[in-house]
């Protein structure tokens, strides 16, 4: 499939800006099985990130637990492996303390459809920065 021309030019920026995306990297080995949506979702973070102008001091990362939790320890900056169902508060908290800073919660079906359903509609709610 052939990029398109906005395409194109997010790869360009992209290549332009390498060092910085590169920081995004994490040190750790990705063990995610093969084929899995997680690495998709991690490379796209890290790409929207990087033609955001954002840096690993800009953005905190809160992960739920599940395999898409282990995201957490393999991208650089600032993160947090929260509880089962408990990532929306938590970046809530970190968001409303910090207004500066740009907050991601990542969590499962699990986290934030059983346990974490509660969590999810007040944050719908109460419309957190995050």
């Amino acid at each position: 499939m052939a990029c398109s021309s906005s395409c194109s030019g997010d790869l360009d920026q992209l290549a332009a800006r390498k060092a910085e995306y590169m920081k995004f990297e994490g040190d750790e080995k990705l063990t995610w099985c093969g084929g899995c949506g997680d690495f998709g979702i991690q490379k796209a973070l890290e790409r929207a990130l990087v033609l955001e102008g954002l840096t690993t001091r800009d953005v905190m990362a809160f992960f739920d637990i599940g395999c898409h939790g282990n995201g957490s320890d393999k991208i650089g900056g600032y993160t947090f492996h929260g509880l089962h169902g408990r990532v929306i508060p938590a970046a809530a908290g970190a968001a409303l303390a910090n207004p500066r800073l740009k907050v991601i919660a990542e969590g499962g079906d699990g986290g934030t459809l059983s346990e974490g359903v509660n969590h999810l509609v007040h944050g719908i709610r109460n419309d957190f920065p995050i």
